[in-house]
């Protein structure tokens, strides 16, 4: 993947963009909160930091469909569904230790109901693997599926019309016929913000394959 050179100059984000378009006092204290003097700096993170169970259960669906991704890279051996279960519940239980959720927060619930969300999550990857996407995805060619891009590290920074900007994929699959963009989704859909970040991402693939943009083909995903 290409890397740039670093430059103070902001780039555009769709999520950065969002937060803004939503509310400027949350971008302020989510982006530069520290520079704020009225309020403690040890507060405002603590507040930056909260999660939400919706949140987390995306979060972790996520992760674990980035683990599976990368083990169909090596191999396509049948999935242990009791090992992933655990696996689930393990990750469960590592970020409710880690966390401070905002239900707990502001008194919404007393405590978390931990099978409720391992549950939620299994679901979420039992639609994933029994889906015809995975199984299209499962049929790609062993010798091909080092070029896969999955969750690649940083924050996905391109360029648009020589402008900086991030774009960070789930999963992107170069092939013969194009290249195929998916995007996970846990949440609500948005029509007109998932089709805003899918054409960033594929600015994102033909920035860094040089492929048309006449053959890349994006799907928000949502399980």
């Amino acid at each position: 993947m290409k890397k740039f050179p670093f430059t103070s100059i902001l780039g555009w984000s769709s999520s950065r963009y969002d937060v803004f378009s939503t509310c400027k006092r949350k971008y302020y204290y989510h982006y530069y909160g520290k520079h704020d003097t009225d309020f403690a700096l040890d507060q405002i993170s603590r507040l930056k930091q909260l999660t939400t169970i919706p949140l987390t259960i995306g979060s972790i669906a996520h992760d674990v469909i980035e683990a599976l991704l990368k083990r169909l890279q090596k191999s396509d051996a049948d999935i242990d569904t009791s090992r992933l279960k655990e696996h689930i519940a393990n990750t469960v239980e590592d970020s409710i230790q880690k966390s401070e959720f905002f239900e707990i927060y502001y008194q919404k619930q007393e405590e978390l109901d931990k099978e409720a969300m391992v549950d939620a999550i299994y679901k979420c990857l039992q639609l994933f693997i029994e889906s015809d996407r995975y199984a299209w995805i499962n049929q790609q060619p062993m010798d091909q599926r080092h070029k896969w891009v999955i969750e690649p590290p940083g924050f996905g920074e391109t360029r648009i019309n020589e402008l900086k900007a991030y774009c960070k994929v789930d999963c992107m699959i170069p092939t013969e016929e194009g290249v195929f963009i998916f995007d996970w989704k846990t949440g609500k859909n948005d029509v007109a913000k998932h089709r805003k970040q899918l054409i960033g991402y594929s600015l994102y693939a033909h920035n860094n394959f040089g492929n048309s943009l006449k053959k890349t083909s994006g799907l928000s995903w949502f399980i």
